[in-house]
């Protein structure tokens, strides 16, 4: 038998990275009253910058007095089998190190990782499913992500790290466009390819001097989509439905009374709206962003949204609404358009957008127009939302009478 007493001594690989054990490294036990022993990697920075480190857990737990800190193993009962488990995970790590430097890789810490946690790949699609997965985004993001790489896939379904090149860059964007996708959407797309590129580099898989996407420039083009004036809102108002499209309807027009996305309006709760003072606001925070809102809807719009309100909350409901599909939304409006006499292409998305240019028409501030929807940059705002139409220019110039 190994004598493990001198195995758990601080190890230097060839002066890349340095392991040793730690027990109890949160300092907190579960209820067992035990604490797992985990390994720690120390990565000295090449640059002078911070050193950095991970640890990784070997799944043994011992109690504090069946931990011998000094020879770094575990005592008393079935002590034997845990030790030579934490040996076996010591050494795994060790060996990965060695063999990586000694065929001239320095290896870094996210490629122990990889290694230790069996996700380690050589395709560099696998890596973006994997990195798309573990993501801490929203679901729907999520399966957009996964939609956008299979449209990069269907150009070349295999690609090796040392694949991803300018020359691949340039050739998919091409193939992308070809393919008859917007410009924008290529952008999302290659985007997304930068994201993964980065991540990669990141984690040892790519030279950080030979990143394709150093120098990648963005190709996009500045969209106008549709919104409704005051006048239109007023025929959507007036519109004879039928009562399969009255509810699509009425989301739509309080999105444009209070400027709420369809992912904050179809969540909205009770507790969200604060009737205690002389306004009625919604206060809650947005989904995508997180920024808190705190909209009066008294002071919008006559107070019509707090109307739409009233008509479809119920007492043994708290969300306000009823779930609708944001599809089935954008498809009715279709219909909803046709039936108003509107002959503009509305979604989900430009009751928003409505918000925002009747604010902008009626002198609001650009600030006051950011908080109400919500966004973290007075750009977004400027770029997506404040639009002019000719009609508003037209105005503008008489007013000021140059």
């Amino acid at each position: 038998m190994l004598n493990i007493q001198f195995l758990f001594i601080p190890l230097h690989i060839m002066g890349n990275i340095e392991f040793t054990i730690k027990y109890n490294r949160r300092n907190k036990l579960n209820k067992r009253g035990e604490a797992e022993i985990t390994i720690r990697a120390y990565q000295k920075s090449k640059n002078g910058g911070r050193p950095r480190e991970k640890y990784f857990g070997t799944g043994v737990f011992a109690q504090p007095q069946n931990w011998d800190e000094k020879r770094k193993k575990i005592k008393g009962e079935k002590a034997e089998t845990k030790n030579e488990l934490i040996r076996q995970a010591f050494e795994r790590l060790q060996g990965f190190v060695a063999k990586e430097e000694i065929n001239g890789n320095a290896p870094t810490l996210e490629q122990v990782e990889d290694f230790f946690t069996n996700r380690r790949v050589n395709d560099f699609f696998e890596f973006a499913k994997l990195e798309i997965e573990k993501a801490n985004i929203k679901e729907g993001t999520r399966k957009s992500k996964r939609a956008r790489l299979e449209n990069i896939m269907s150009f070349k379904d295999r690609l090796a790290f040392a694949e991803v090149d300018y020359k691949y860059m340039v050739d998919v964007e091409r193939y992308l466009n070809r393919r008859g996708y917007k410009t924008n959407y290529v952008d999302k797309m290659m985007t997304d390819l930068i994201q993964y590129c980065g991540e990669a580099v990141r984690r040892g898989y790519i030279d950080a001097n030979k990143n394709p996407f150093n120098d990648y420039r963005h190709k996009r083009e500045m969209t106008v989509k549709d919104y409704i004036t005051e006048d239109e809102i007023e025929l959507l108002e007036n519109a004879e439905l039928p009562r399969r499209l009255i509810y699509s309807r009425d989301l739509y027009l309080f999105s444009c009374y209070t400027g709420l996305s369809y992912c904050d309006y179809i969540s909205l709760k009770k507790s969200d709206i604060d009737n205690t003072g002389l306004r009625t606001y919604i206060r809650r925070k947005r989904q995508k962003s997180g920024v808190n809102l705190d909209i009066p809807i008294s002071s919008l719009s006559h107070g019509k949204a707090i109307e739409i309100i009233d008509k479809y909350k119920q007492a043994d409901r708290e969300e306000i609404f009823s779930f609708i599909n944001l599809q089935t939304i954008n498809k009715n409006m279709k219909d909803i358009c046709s039936a108003a006499g509107i002959d503009k292409h509305l979604t989900t998305s430009t009751g928003r957008i409505t918000r925002a240019c009747t604010l902008s028409r009626k002198g609001a501030a650009d600030s006051t127009i950011q908080n109400t929807l919500g966004h973290t940059k007075l750009t977004t705002t400027m770029q997506y939302y404040v639009k002019t139409s000719r009609e508003t220019l037209a105005d503008d110039l008489e007013r000021i009478d140059c």
